[in-house]
Parts: structure tokens; sequence; C-alpha cells
């Protein structure tokens, strides 16, 4: 199916590695233009916009939306992926993990979205977020907490925009990339048992005994993009497992 993707301008940030860089690359072979940021050099060739920037930076986020807008002649749609882990129980993250988290997640949204939607008449926003925003992971409670604060701004991003954008999410379970396996890895070490165990214990507790690849992230994005979802406003689409 054509996903009329062909000469659409989009703006997805992180898009350096995994998740991201999976979403950029599918953008790209169904013929769309891309840009992208991340902190560190986001090691595209001249088929990406690439820039190097912070998306808790507001005014600098202002700056890199303007400056794509101008360049593609508008936008058609921006895929707000940001946001590493942090470990912690509720009642041991310090504060300035709880205000991390917070400025990495929901922050990060509004400064794409908020300066994107001028550009965009009839575009799609895709906000990538966590199943433990429904259901908290006791050791990332700072995440978990963060990832329900970003459901709900998507949700009133979804009816605050529409009819002229819309918005829908993606909740991700656990999918392997190269952050996730070092999630495991401090998750064993926590617990005192070999990430080895603690990667298995996780790997069994989902239903289809496997973990998600950036891969099988991506597509369902682009679908979400696509004009050929039209009518999927403020939907949250799981893309877990089963978690």
């Amino acid at each position: 199916m054509d996903l009329e993707l062909a000469g659409r301008r989009y703006i997805v940030t992180g898009g350096s590695r995994g998740i991201g860089r999976a979403i950029v690359s599918v953008l790209l072979d169904e013929g769309a233009r891309v840009a992208t940021c991340a902190r560190t050099d986001p090691g595209w060739g001249p088929e990406v916009l690439a820039r190097v920037g912070d998306v808790r930076d507001r005014e600098w986020m202002r700056e890199f939306v303007a400056e794509v807008a101008a360049e593609f002649g508008g936008l058609d749609g921006v895929v707000a992926n940001a946001g590493a882990g942090a470990v912690g129980g509720v009642l041991d993250t310090p504060a300035e993990v709880w205000r991390e988290q917070c400025d990495l997640k929901v922050a990060s949204v509004l400064n794409l979205v908020e300066p994107a939607a001028a550009h965009m008449i009839g575009g799609a926003v895709v906000v990538l977020n966590g199943v433990t925003a429904r259901s908290p992971d006791l050791d990332m409670a700072a995440v978990s907490a963060a990832r329900a604060a970003v459901g709900s701004v998507a949700e009133m991003l979804a009816a605050t925009l529409a009819p002229r954008v819309r918005v829908n999410t993606v909740n991700l379970g656990a999918i392997r990339t190269e952050r996730q396996h070092a999630k495991h890895a401090r998750s064993g070490t926590s617990l005192d048992f070999a990430a080895w165990e603690a990667e298995e214990a996780r790997r069994r507790a989902i239903p289809l005994g496997r973990f998600g690849s950036p891969e099988e992230v991506a597509p369902v994005v682009a679908m979400l993009l696509s004009p050929r979802s039209s009518y999927v406003v403020g939907a949250t689409v799981d893309v877990s497992g089963g978690l």
C-alpha cells in the first residue's frame, strides 16, 4: 500500500540512532523529505537536514523548526522522539532526576509541537511514549510519571489542534536498542544478579516472548503520519509485544 508520503516534509527528533533513526529511514524510503536533530552528530548524509541540538532548549527548537520549515517550504508532520531513562524508586529518586525527566519527555514534546503546528495545515504529530504511562515501572519512577504526563499532554494537543493537525501517540514496550540494553544491565546490577538474568526476566514478562526492534516501530509511526490515517486522531497505539 502506498502511504502517500512521497514529497511530504517531516521532522523527527532523536534521529541519530535506535528508534528515531529507523523512523527517519522508513520516511526516506517512502520518498519523504526529513529533518532531524540529536544531542550528538546524527550521522546522516545530504539526504537528511540534520542538526546537533537539545530538544529541552525551547529557543533552539524554535529556531530549528523555523529553519526546516523555511528550507522545506512548510511541514507535513513531526515525530516527538526523545528521552533517556533513569533507574530509581519513587522514594529514592533525586529531585534533579524528576526535573530532568519532566524536561526530557514533557517539555521536549511541547518544544517541538508548539512551533511546528504553526507551519502545518492537515499535518500530523506522532508522540512516542511508553506503556509505563499507564502501568508504572516501580524501578523507573520518574520515567513512569513523566510518561503519564506525556500521555495527558498528547491528549490535550489532539483536542486542541484538531481538525487542522492530527495528534496520535505510540506507546512502546521493550524495544531492543542500545539504551534498552543499558537499562537491563543497570537493573541487573541494582538487584544483585547478572545482567542477562535481568534481561531474561523482562523478556519472559512479554506475551510475545521477545523484545521488539526499532524496525517494528517505524512502520507504525509512518502509518500514523500518512494521509491514509486521516480519521485517526487522539489515538494511542501500543507497539509492546502485548505488555
